[in-house]
This record gives structure tokens, C-alpha cells and sequence, in this order.
């Protein structure tokens, strides 16, 4: 949650981020887990939904992990 608010409060300055999340099957038990790497466009607090710049919808309540260098500078 605190690297999502970080990420919120600093989408002005478009950093580079790494979000792994979680893609459950349609069709039988079990899903894969994918990554994205690039920037972000929006966050949907509501929604709970992250937008890409490339257009992907991520689910915030699928996210795994989310790394960058925007993480590594707040911790300094």
C-alpha cells in the first residue's frame, strides 16, 4: 500500500515502474502471473485500477510486486 501511495502522489514525474500481478483463467482454476514494465498513465483509486501508458487495466487487488527506481530514491 505505501508504494502505492507513493507511486499516486509522484505520477507526475512518469517514472519507470515494475508491476508483477496475478491474471486468474476464465475457464479452469489457477491463472499466471505477468509483468509490466513502463510507465504509468492513471491510478483509479475507486476503480482499483492501475492505467498503463500502453492501455493495460491492472487490478490493484492483483498486484504482486511493484518495483522501481522511485522506491529505491524513498528509501534513501
Amino acid at each position: 500500500n505505501s508504494k502505492l501511495i507513493l507511486l499516486y502522489n509522484k505520477l507526475d514525474e512518469t517514472p519507470d515502474i515494475e508491476i508483477c500481478y496475478f491474471i486468474p483463467d476464465k475457464v479452469k482454476s489457477g491463472g499466471e502471473y505477468c509483468c509490466f514494465k513502463g510507465k504509468i498513465k492513471k491510478i483509479d483509486l475507486y476503480k482499483r485500477t492501475i492505467y498503463t501508458d500502453d492501455n493495460k487495466l491492472i487490478p490493484i487487488d492483483s498486484i504482486y510486486e511493484i518495483q522501481g527506481d522511485l522506491f529505491e530514491r524513498a528509501d534513501d
